[in-house]
């Protein structure tokens, strides 16, 4: 009797785990939709974000283009004079999104800056300085550490 109470659990076990079986299988794949449809929402939203960075960025870009347009236009700034940094250092209160504002000469040295490089300073060896030098044109370069105050600068 014992061996047969014994085959009946067996029986009965094997019937619960296949009745089971279906809602653990619904449970799992609805969990794995879930996960799938979370990622796709958080890469929707990082693409949103990154789209909204890119534009402000374009935006400051072009700011700064038009900065640099009515900066280079100024007598202080253009003969880099005794009132040239004064003037930039003024400005560069007034602006805090740039880190400094200066004037390189065409040797690529700077001749004028905001804020004191505490010697001098050069940067003729940097590509957007020397395109810039023979183009005339705007242009933007990388981040990298400023030389003057060691701020990551684009």
């Amino acid at each position: 009797m014992s061996q047969w109470l014994a085959n009946l659990r067996v029986r009965f076990l094997g019937l619960v785990l296949l009745a089971v079986l279906p809602a653990l299988g619904l449970l799992i794949l609805s969990a794995n939709e879930q996960r799938d449809r979370a990622i796709e929402n958080a890469q929707a939203q990082n693409r949103r974000i990154a789209e909204l960075l890119s534009a402000e960025q374009g935006r400051v870009i072009e700011s700064t283009r038009q900065l640099l347009v009515v900066l280079s236009r100024l007598p202080e700034v253009r003969s880099a004079g005794p009132t040239c940094p004064s003037l930039l250092a003024e400005l560069n209160a007034e602006f805090p999104v740039y880190d400094n504002l200066g004037v390189i000469g065409r040797d690529g040295d700077l001749v004028c800056s905001a804020v004191d490089p505490g010697g001098p300073v050069n940067y003729g060896d940097q590509p957007f300085v020397r395109t810039t030098i023979d183009t005339g044109q705007f242009i933007v370069g990388e981040y990298q550490p400023g030389r003057v105050t060691g701020n990551p600068v684009l």
